[in-house]
């Protein structure tokens, strides 16, 4: 037998400590999402001279992962995401000379993570997120040269962001949301050219939003929502062909400008709860795609654009606790796909325009 896969089966009890000895050829194994509980037992791992795949996903597994895992030289792929795993991470467990993807996310890993990440790794996603771990973020991370995906986020971490991460120049997704990292962004973020997705969120992270991410030309989704970011909003934001952007919950402050060559791009923006000022650019309104726009607790003043009326997509607008003043435009009435249309705490004047009956799909005014 070489691969074994029962998911979703409701199959309880421990996971047996014999079981790769008694199957020696097996080279995948898939017990996720089921009901199996106890310890993960050392033993299992005494026999694990063929297995590459093994994932105990999404069971009840509790205890902490057994050191013996570092002796599975072919493993490739080890998924214990989604358990009750607690302790820290094995000592070795990045010098396994075949893993390539490591998932132990939704975890109750606690303790300081490893370093050791050898040059030679072929590791190329690492999901840590969703446990609590602490201490800073391993300084060698950025060894693991193939790295693609680097999930860390919601842990304890503290410290910055490591340099040597700018050195993962095939990394398209970094994750280090809720933690506790501070200092600046660094410009060297704009060094890593095939990142797509970038979540700093939730830190505590100060100081301008470096251009240099401009750099990044790949990049779709942007979160550094919830730091002490300051400065003006950069213009890379309307620039580069991103979807979802959100810098919510910071210090930014000044006027938004849209440039007029704006890539057009986005689905959702999320500029809420900073200092910005001056009018909502009009500008905003060409990007014909976006379906979600946030601008509310700002300085924002003047009239709501009336070309707002003519973003046939967007499901979500929210620009409450600013200063606009003016009536609420009838052309409105045009975004007929609204959902939720928040406009309070401003000094609008005048009547609700009836125009807003044309967006049958409202369900919050």
């Amino acid at each position: 037998l070489a691969s074994l896969s029962l998911p979703r089966n409701n199959l309880s009890g421990p996971v047996l400590p014999g079981l790769l000895a008694a199957l020696p050829r097996l080279r995948s194994l898939d017990l996720s999402s089921n009901r199996l509980a106890a310890p993960v037992p050392a033993e299992l791992f005494a026999h694990c001279r063929s297995i590459r795949a093994l994932s105990l996903a999404r069971n009840e597994l509790s205890g902490y992962i057994p050191p013996a895992v570092t002796s599975c030289a072919s493993l490739v792929s080890l998924n214990l995401s989604s358990n009750r795993l607690a302790g820290p991470i094995p000592d070795g467990l990045w010098s396994l000379p075949s893993l390539r993807s490591l998932d132990l996310s939704g975890n109750e890993l606690s303790g300081s993570v490893p370093g050791g990440f050898p040059g030679s790794s072929s590791l190329r996603a690492v999901d840590l997120s969703r446990n609590l771990l602490a201490g800073e973020i391993p300084a060698d991370v950025g060894e693991a040269a193939l790295l693609k995906s680097l999930d860390v986020g919601h842990n304890l971490f503290t410290g910055g962001l490591p340099e040597s991460l700018r050195r993962l120049s095939a990394l398209r997704f970094l994750g280090v949301g809720g933690n506790a990292l501070a200092g600046e962004v660094p410009s060297w973020i704009g060094e890593m050219w095939a990142l797509e997705r970038l979540d700093l969120s939730g830190n505590r992270f100060s100081g301008a939003i470096p251009d240099a991410i401009a750099k990044c030309k790949k990049m779709v989704e942007a979160d550094l929502s919830r730091n002490a970011l300051a400065g003006e909003l950069p213009w890379w934001v309307f620039g580069l062909p991103l979807q979802r952007v959100s810098v919510a919950g910071n210090k930014l402050y000044g006027w938004v400008k849209v440039p007029a060559d704006a890539a057009l791009a986005l689905r959702a923006l999320d500029l809420s709860s900073n200092g910005f000022s001056g009018g909502i650019p009009p500008q905003i309104t060409a990007f014909a795609g976006l379906q979600y726009l946030n601008m509310s607790s700002n300085s924002f003043a003047r009239q709501l654009p009336a070309g707002i009326g003519g973003m046939r997509l967007l499901e979500v607008l929210d620009v409450s606790a600013n200063r606009l003043d003016g009536g609420v435009p009838p052309e409105i009435g045009g975004a007929v796909a609204l959902r939720e249309l928040r406009l309070g705490r401003n000094s609008f004047t005048g009547h609700i325009p009836s125009q807003i009956g044309n967006c049958s799909s409202l369900v919050a005014l």
